[in-house]
């Protein structure tokens, strides 16, 4: 769809990578085989929205961003009527709390579409698998091998950076930050 071509070792640092997750966190048994219908069905679906996003990356950050918001609540409208319950304030101060994290998430993800290909930006997803285990240390909930997936995630993270620089790539995490539209948001 982006006519992006993709070199087929990262095909394979994305299986190695999605194996040392699946050991990592789990789950340590198997489910049964049809269930498996929904975490590859989650990942296609996930797929596509990055490359939607991509293809809007010329559009301005808040163009994105609304498209993205757009779309959402207009597939899970049809959903609305039959499970709606009314919040309570601790509710709408949680759900304003959902929303804040998951813009600057999907900023973060709009970003990192902006700046490169998808081949080269989306090892970097690998990122948030640290960042949720961080949180769920401060939190202090139960992480399992918080200081080995902590160490692999920083050193593939250094590593990729220290490849890149010695390349000569043309662009660099500085790059994440700049603006696609008009003065972002």
């Amino acid at each position: 769809v982006l006519r992006e071509r993709v070199p087929l070792r990262l095909f394979g640092f994305g299986a190695a990578a999605s194996v040392g997750v699946f050991l990592l966190l789990g789950p340590h048994a198997l489910p049964r085989p049809e269930l498996l219908v929904f975490p590859v069905a989650m990942a296609a679906c996930f797929s596509v929205y990055v490359v939607m996003t991509r293809l809007l990356h010329a559009e301005p950050t808040r163009v994105n961003l609304f498209y993205t918001g757009l779309g959402a609540c207009l597939l899970l409208l049809p959903l609305m009527p039959s499970g709606w319950v009314t919040p309570s304030a601790t509710d709408l101060l949680l759900l304003a709390g959902v929303a804040v994290l998951g813009l600057g998430a999907l900023l973060a993800l709009e970003r990192l579409t902006a700046v490169a290909p998808i081949s080269r930006t989306a090892p970097l997803l690998y990122l948030q698998i640290g960042f949720t285990l961080a949180f769920a240390w401060v939190a202090r909930h139960p992480v399992p091998g918080l200081i080995a997936v902590g160490v692999v995630v920083l050193a593939a993270g250094a590593w990729l950076a220290l490849r890149r620089r010695r390349r000569g790539s043309s662009w660099h995490m500085t790059s994440l930050l700049a603006d696609t539209g008009h003065a972002g948001l």
